[in-house]
């Protein structure tokens, strides 16, 4: 009745014809992405740049930030990240002096590292993902960029993450999601306290892929409904379009009408000494896609 899944852009691309088409199935994509992508029958529930960037870059800027790095990897999702990112920077009055990119499984960022300092960048915002994740925050981390007043940002960083970088090389990153497990939120606790009931000894956290697959789920309990129980591809995407729920990690979200996108809370973190702190967040902040 349902797929819900994929991560890369890549993997999205290659599997919705088959599941929307062939399949005449309905197709949740929890996941941030780049934004963009129209497909009928297709819905997201993770957030997207304009989500992200709003509220993120101008903090950034806020603390001091004026001469921006922009350091990712080589595929869609970064390029995409960073062009909307670079356009919320000028638009501030600030400047991007460099953008750089890097194949998948890259370890040796030392003359990126030295280019950050060599230009006096205030701010390096990053879209390396765990591929190569530990050697870049750690060589970073290893230069003194943080220790001489740089400030390091990512857009999906969250407590899951120290699973593969260690909290202190990355003290103080700033990032802006959906959630932290941080947040004085009653929905929050009511899960996080279901969630150790039933797995006790996990050291992990639930990680913001998880927060836009439950906010998927939920939502298409509220498509089922709506459809009174009415199973077809036509029937539950109508359903979808403005489906809403109230208990979902971060507070309520809605599918915007017309857009197979959500509107949701944003929340800017900060991490200190391993959890992040909200240090500013916006309420049911549109998507700004397909409209």
């Amino acid at each position: 009745d349902v797929v819900m899944g994929g991560i890369f852009s890549s993997t999205r691309e290659a599997i919705k014809n088959t599941i929307i088409g062939r399949g005449e199935t309905l197709y949740i994509y929890p996941q941030q992405y780049e934004g963009g992508d129209c497909t009928e029958h297709l819905f997201v529930t993770g957030p997207v740049p304009d989500q992200q960037c709003a509220l993120l870059i101008p903090y950034l800027m806020s603390q001091g930030a004026k001469r921006f790095a922009f350091i990712g990897q080589d595929y869609i999702w970064p390029r995409r990240l960073n062009e909307f990112a670079r356009g919320v920077v000028e638009a501030e009055g600030g400047e991007v002096i460099f953008e750089e990119y890097f194949p998948f499984n890259h370890v040796e960022f030392s003359t990126v590292v030295s280019r950050v300092h060599n230009e006096n960048i205030d701010c390096v915002f990053h879209s390396v993902v765990p591929t190569s994740l530990t050697p870049f925050t750690q060589q970073l981390y290893d230069s003194g960029f943080q220790r001489e007043g740089g400030l390091l940002a990512c857009t999906y960083y969250d407590e899951d993450m120290f699973a593969a970088t260690p909290s202190e090389t990355v003290e103080g990153i700033v990032s802006c999601l959906d959630n932290y497990w941080s947040l004085d939120l009653p929905f929050n606790k009511k899960l996080w306290d279901a969630y150790y009931d039933r797995f006790a000894d996990s050291k992990l956290w639930m990680a913001n892929t998880s927060n836009a697959q439950w906010r998927g789920m939920q939502l298409f309990e509220q498509a089922v409904i709506r459809s009174n129980g009415d199973l077809s591809l036509e029937a539950l995407s109508a359903a979808m379009d403005g489906a809403s729920t109230d208990e979902a990690p971060g507070g309520p979200a809605q599918i915007v009408p017309g857009t197979g996108h959500c509107q949701m809370n944003m929340y800017v973190g900060v991490n200190r000494g391993g959890t992040f702190e909200a240090v500013q967040s916006a309420e049911m902040m549109p998507s700004g896609q397909c409209g």
